[in-house]
């Protein structure tokens, strides 16, 4: 049996729809484990003893870690290092799913071999709960950026629902990721778990591209008014906090050594809305 926290979400929900060996715990519904609550992800662990954890749960809001430090501590280092210390102790190998912010975006294009520089509390926690992970025996750290699908997801969704109702948005030509497709990402850590994989690969998507050019490709591929979006540059949105200007992944590796290549946004916006119709 494989566990996955956070099977409430963009990426847990759909492990758990691909593979009948997945089983999933939530924050809120049953199965409910509270992952800051070492008694109970031991409690929880021990009843199931899974032979790998995907551990999914996590705050990803930027601004709300920033404003929530604590908590952010809380959920993303302390949960993690109970998943951590629960997988050592049952001899389950630990899944970690990270994120592209734990680089400062200077460069772009980032290995698995350059050096992480966080620059937010939500970046700093990530970072942390990696060295949480690694400390287990084969650990798997998967890096991945803003991920989309059919689901609870911000950009993609904010976009469509904004242009089909004629709202006029304003979208940052100065930051660069690479959007990833949940179901590929599903598909890629299950590849990964069964051949057997540890270290850090990223697992992203294969297009370097900018938040204005995506919401263009959204535009194009769901047939609505790309006038509608304007160009802005990041220091004129009401961010919080200033997210990195260029965080795009390398995925070279992921390619080179399972033969896993993730789509560029039209070819993974084009999956999205097949899912969307059969839903």
């Amino acid at each position: 049996m494989i566990l996955v926290t956070g099977a409430g979400g963009l990426l847990g929900s759909k492990l758990i729809k691909l593979r009948q060996d997945f089983a999933g715990t939530y924050h809120s519904d049953k199965p409910r484990m509270d992952i800051t609550s070492r008694k109970n992800v031991f409690s929880v662990l021990e009843k199931i003893r899974p032979s790998c954890v995907v551990h999914c749960a996590a705050l990803t809001d930027v601004d709300y870690c920033e404003d929530h430090k604590k908590e952010a501590h809380k959920v993303n280092v302390l949960g993690t290092k109970n998943i951590a210390d629960a997988c050592k102790a049952l001899g389950s190998k630990m899944v970690y799913l990270s994120t592209d912010f734990v680089f400062d975006g200077k460069k772009g294009r980032y290995k698995e071999t350059d050096q992480p520089n966080p620059t937010s509390m939500y970046s700093s926690t990530k970072l942390m709960g990696e060295h949480m992970a690694a400390q287990t025996d084969n650990s798997l750290i998967c890096r991945t950026s803003v991920l989309y699908g059919a689901g609870s997801e911000k950009f993609v969704l904010w976009v469509i629902d904004s242009l089909n109702n004629n709202k006029k948005i304003y979208v940052a030509t100065d930051q660069f990721a690479s959007p990833t497709l949940n179901t590929e990402l599903a598909e890629c850590i299950i590849k990964l778990i069964d051949n057997g994989c540890s270290g850090i690969y990223h697992t992203a998507g294969s297009e370097r591209i900018s938040r204005y050019d995506f919401a263009k490709n959204i535009a194009k591929v769901f047939s609505l008014d790309n006038k509608l979006i304007e160009k802005t540059l990041s220091d004129r949105l009401r961010q919080r906090v200033r997210r990195p200007r260029d965080s795009s992944l390398n995925t070279d590796k992921i390619k080179r050594e399972l033969g896993f290549r993730f789509s560029g946004t039209k070819e993974g916006l084009k999956k999205m809305k097949a899912e969307m119709k059969t839903v």
